[in-house]
C-alpha cells in the first residue's frame, strides 16, 4: 500500500496532478552566488531574477548602482565583497537629485558583510546627493557592513551626502524596528546615518530603529557640519514620531573648521519655522556610547522622553546641548571638554531652566579644560559632578 506522501509523488511523476498541485505553495528560498568582475551576472540582474526570500552571495568588486523595489531579499558579502560607485551616470530618485548606490524601496531586506564605497565621487555633477545605502519605506537589518568615502573628493559643501539614509513617506507594516548594527561608517561628508520623514508623511507615523555597535568616523575637519547620526530632517513635520535606541556606538573625529557649522556625534533636530522652533515627539534611549572628538557630543531637542545614560564624551568642544521637558541624564562622563552641559530646557531658551520641566540631571562627571575658550556658547559648566 502507498502512503499519502508516496501516492502524491507517484501521481506527480505521472503528470496527473502537476497542473494543479504546488501552485499555491511558497517557493523554497535559494542562494545565488555572484562573482563580480568575472564577466558574469551583475548584482542588479541577479536581483531582478531572484525570488522573494532568496539570498545573493556576493564576491569581488561590483561597480554599479542597484535598486530593490517591493522585494524580500538578503544581500550577503563574502570577505572583500564591494559595491563601488560606477563610472557612468546613474538614475536619480524620482523628483530628487539623490544618487544612492544601494536603494531599497518598500522592501524587507538584510544587507550584511558588504563594503559600500562611494569613491569620493560626490563632486561629479551626475552624482549629486551621493548616498551609500538608502532605505525608503523599507525595513530590515544592515549589519557588519563598511560604508566608506561617501563624500566629495575635496572638502565641499553638500547637505544631501549621507553614508546611510533612512526615509519614510508612509507607515511600515509590522516586522519590528529597522536595525543598523556593527557597521563601520567612515570618511563621510554630511551624515553617517540620517533618519527622517519625507515630505507628505502622514500624521502619527512612527519609525522604530535600533542603532547599536557601530563605529562612525568623520572625514576630518570639514567646511560644513558632519554629524555621526542625525535624527529628523529640518523640514520634517512637527507630528513626526521616531523611537530609537542608540547604544554602544563609537564616534570619532567629527569637526567643522569654519566656526559657522557645528558637527555633532548625535544631532536630534527640532522643527525650524520662520518665526519659531518646535520640538518633535521623539522617544530616545542613548546609552553607553563613546564620543571621542566632536564639536558637540550630543545636540538633542525633543518633547518626548529622552534617556541619556552611561555615555562617555571626551576631547571636544561641547559635551551636551539638550532641550526638552522629559530628559533623564544620568551616569555620563564628560571629560577634557571646553564646556559640559549647556542646558536642559523645555523651550529652547538656554538662559533659564523652567520649573515645569520634568527633566532630571543626576550623577554625571564633568571635567572641563583648565583654560576654556571664552567665545564658546554656554561656557561656564563646572568640574563638579551633577
Amino acid at each position: 500500500m502507498f502512503t499519502t506522501t508516496q501516492l502524491t509523488r507517484f501521481l506527480i511523476l505521472l503528470g496527473l496532478i502537476a497542473p494543479w498541485i504546488g501552485r499555491g505553495l511558497p517557493a523554497e528560498a535559494r542562494t545565488h552566488e555572484i562573482e563580480c568582475g568575472s564577466g558574469g551576472v551583475g548584482i542588479q540582474l541577479a536581483i531582478d531574477r531572484a525570488r522573494d526570500g532568496d539570498t545573493l552571495m556576493i564576491r569581488g568588486t561590483c561597480r554599479e548602482a542597484i535598486r530593490i523595489v517591493n522585494r524580500k531579499l538578503t544581500l550577503s558579502g563574502t570577505p572583500g565583497a564591494t559595491l563601488e560607485a560606477p563610472d557612468y551616470p546613474w538614475t536619480a530618485l524620482p523628483y530628487s537629485t539623490l544618487h544612492p548606490l544601494l536603494l531599497a524601496v518598500s522592501s524587507d531586506i538584510q544587507i550584511e558583510g558588504l563594503t559600500i564605497d562611494g569613491r569620493a565621487r560626490a563632486d561629479d555633477p551626475w552624482a549629486s546627493g551621493l548616498t551609500g545605502i538608502h532605505l525608503i519605506n523599507s525595513r530590515g537589518t544592515l549589519s557588519k557592513n563598511r560604508v566608506i568615502r561617501v563624500r566629495h573628493s575635496e572638502h565641499q559643501s553638500d547637505w544631501d551626502v549621507s553614508a546611510i539614509r533612512i526615509s519614510a513617506r508612509r507607515g511600515l507594516d509590522g516586522g519590528g524596528p529597522i536595525r543598523i548594527e556593527e557597521n563601520l561608517i567612515e570618511d563621510f561628508e554630511s551624515n553617517g546615518i540620517l533618519v527622517h520623514h519625507s515630505d507628505g508623511a502622514p500624521d502619527g507615523l512612527v519609525m522604530q530603529l535600533v542603532i547599536s555597535g557601530n563605529r562612525i568616523r568623520g572625514a576630518g575637519a570639514m567646511i560644513q557640519n558632519q554629524n555621526g547620526i542625525q535624527i529628523g530632517g529640518i523640514q520634517d513635520p512637527e507630528t513626526t514620531r521616531i523611537k530609537a535606541r542608540i547604544t554602544n556606538n563609537v564616534f570619532e573625529g567629527l569637526y567643522s573648521y569654519t566656526g559657522v557649522w557645528v558637527s555633532s556625534a548625535l544631532y536630534v533636530t527640532p522643527r525650524i519655522l520662520e518665526d519659531k522652533i518646535l520640538l518633535r515627539a521623539y522617544t530616545l534611549d542613548c546609552s553607553e556610547n563613546v564620543i571621542d572628538g566632536a564639536n558637540t557630543g550630543m545636540s538633542i531637542s525633543s518633547r518626548g522622553p529622552v534617556k541619556i545614560t552611561g555615555n562617555t564624551i571626551q576631547g571636544g568642544d561641547l559635551g551636551m546641548r539638550i532641550h526638552g521637558p522629559k530628559v533623564r541624564i544620568r551616569g555620563n562622563r564628560l571629560l577634557n571638554l571646553e564646556t559640559g552641559v549647556v542646558a536642559v530646557d523645555s523651550d529652547l531658551n538656554p538662559s533659564r531652566l523652567h520649573h515645569r520641566s520634568e527633566s532630571r540631571v543626576r550623577q554625571n562627571l564633568i571635567r572641563i579644560r583648565s583654560s576654556p575658550s571664552t567665545d564658546l556658547p554656554g561656557r561656564g559648566a563646572t568640574g563638579k559632578s551633577l
